[in-house]
């Protein structure tokens, strides 16, 4: 039976990868600024072209707030990275971009 998920650690996070939906969560752990939260990325084929975005959860103290928020930045510049790299491979084996 293959895995739907897999499960990889980070220093100061813990990455879940679902298979079937292209959906990883991220966890903090106790070291992490942002502690306790997560993040729900998202990566859709939309339009013969990919998408993705990214939903937070935050439940630590009001002065954890502006770590997570910095750290669902940080999601959202390698949705970002994602996509112009795509869009680069697109322009160069000739196909268009979206």
């Amino acid at each position: 039976m293959e895995q739907a998920a897999r499960l990889k650690t980070i220093l100061i996070f813990i990455l879940v990868t679902c298979k079937d939906k292209l959906t990883l969560w991220y966890f903090t752990k106790p070291n992490h600024p942002a502690h306790p939260g997560v993040i729900k990325r998202i990566i859709e084929e939309k339009d013969g072209g990919f998408v993705a975005h990214e939903e937070g959860s935050s439940f630590g103290p009001d002065s954890a707030q502006p770590a997570f928020k910095a750290w669902l930045a940080e999601i959202a510049v390698l949705d970002r990275k994602m996509k112009e790299d795509l869009a680069r491979r697109g322009q160069q084996s000739g196909a268009p971009s979206n």
